[in-house]
């Protein structure tokens, strides 16, 4: 299955319009986010970042007696909606998505409402999902960029603790971590695991405070995934933005040079990824008996993807698509 998803979700960004009609009943998250047009691993950094450490590799060249070893990781509990074994669209090399479940906002968009409840899942342990890493940890560290695991739901970080536990045991084991975010949680939360977070890929939903109550169903306003872009500044923790191009809601010039600011104006920011909305979770609302809030709302089509694109370029982003 989750081979078969990566050929479809390949073919899907490519335009082939069969394997779009087909991808629809994928119903894994990371095809849920399927990007329009870029393939294949390109575009994130290329670098592990310095917290991803292998400590055999380290003991091997370090003199006897200099290597400080670890405790044991203390084991934590969290909900877990799904897994998906393999990706490359998720974060620098191939990785592991686990999708927690639970969400603090309602987002118009979403193409996973059933991670939303936070009663939902299964209560998993972060050495079980430890074990799952390790049996794929060989195929995760291939090639030029080491890869690893990343977090998603769902809002990972409202289970900071288990997030934290997972991201010590994916460092165990040499491993790359990630956070799939909209940013959300608190000071007090992302201190937990923040400082065992290699990347973060951060969907800001809008830089409008109007139109991001209205996306996100709250009255946030933006204001917690500002504090935490300014946390992974302060960090110097890589991350990207996420914006999900929707037309007559993030699309407009001014939306779109307000985020490449957004992007420019932090050196920890690698750049910006534009998601272009799509209806790929559809049937999910169906299956759960929801209302399909976006209504008749279609994807951009690619002349107006490129468009976005190019406006976020114009105003100094790097963008990937």
């Amino acid at each position: 299955k989750n081979a078969m998803t990566s050929v479809f979700r390949l073919l899907q960004r490519a335009g082939n319009p069969i394997v779009q009609q087909r991808a629809f009943f994928l119903s894994s998250r990371s095809l849920a986010n399927a990007r329009g047009v870029r393939s294949s691993c390109a575009g994130y950094e290329s670098r592990p970042h310095p917290r991803s450490f292998s400590v055999a590799a380290a003991a091997e060249s370090a003199p006897q007696g200099a290597i400080h070893v670890e405790p044991a990781i203390a084991e934590e509990w969290g909900n877990v909606h799904s897994y998906e074994s393999m990706s490359c669209v998720d974060g620098p090399g191939m990785r592991s998505i686990v999708f927690l479940q639970g969400c603090t906002k309602r987002c118009l968009f979403c193409a996973n409402p059933d991670t939303i409840k936070t009663s939902g899942g299964t209560h998993t342990s972060s050495k079980d999902v430890a074990d799952k890493l390790a049996r794929a940890a060989p195929y995760l560290k291939k090639g030029d960029v080491c890869g690893g695991v990343t977090l998603s739901g769902g809002e990972p970080s409202i289970q900071p603790s288990f997030v934290a536990a997972i991201f010590k045991e994916a460092h165990a084991l040499g491993l790359t971590t990630c956070i799939d975010t909209s940013g959300a949680g608190t000071t007090d939360g992302w201190d937990l695991f923040l400082p065992h977070t290699d990347y973060a890929l951060v969907c800001i939903k809008s830089t409008d405070k109007a139109t991001y109550n209205h996306i996100t169903q709250t009255q946030e306003s933006g204001r917690v995934v500002l504090r935490f872009i300014e946390e992974l500044e302060k960090r110097s923790i890589p991350f990207w933005i996420r914006h999900v191009l929707m037309t007559g809601l993030t699309d407009s010039e001014k939306e779109l040079t307000h985020v490449a600011e957004l992007a420019t104006s932090h050196s920890a920011c690698r750049g910006v990824e534009l998601l272009p909305y799509h209806r790929l979770g559809l049937h999910k609302y169906k299956e759960l008996g929801w209302r399909y809030p976006l209504g008749d709302m279609q994807p951009p089509n690619r002349e107006a993807t490129q468009a976005a694109k190019a406006t976020l370029e114009k105003a100094g982003a790097t963008v990937l698509l």
